[in-house]
């Protein structure tokens, strides 16, 4: 086993076990586990959706006055670039977790569409 795919491995293991009883596993990042903690607790998300549930009112990133949706475009646009040979996507949230944007290999984000992982989603 190589170590990216024991690493995989240990992170799934700990997604679950926090999925389950909610305790912040020391074995992962400090980072990636405060994201899991900020997601679950002040945002509110249930990490065991197996379906994004989508918002009203919300959806692509729009162009506003101050120009700010056209960057998010363009630098998530640029990320997935980079990153879509390998299989990957990018995906920009709001500060209120709605999804505002996605880019990125397009075999991958049809097999998203299926779980509403998509601009829209909450």
């Amino acid at each position: 086993m190589t170590d990216l795919s024991r690493a995989r491995k240990e992170v799934e293991a700990a997604w679950r076990s926090f999925v389950l009883d909610g305790a912040p596993p020391e074995s992962v990042r400090p980072e990636i586990r405060r994201s899991w903690q900020r997601v679950r607790g002040e945002l509110r998300v249930d990490p065991a959706l197996r379906i994004c549930p989508r918002t009203s009112g919300h959806g692509l990133v729009r162009a506003g006055s101050d120009g700010a949706p056209e960057v998010v475009s363009r630098i998530v646009s640029r990320f997935a670039e980079r990153l879509a040979p390998d299989g990957h996507v990018v995906a920009y949230f709001d500060r209120d977790g709605v999804m505002r944007a996605l880019a990125g290999d397009a075999a991958t984000r049809r097999r998203l569409d299926d779980v509403n992982f998509a601009p829209g989603a909450c």
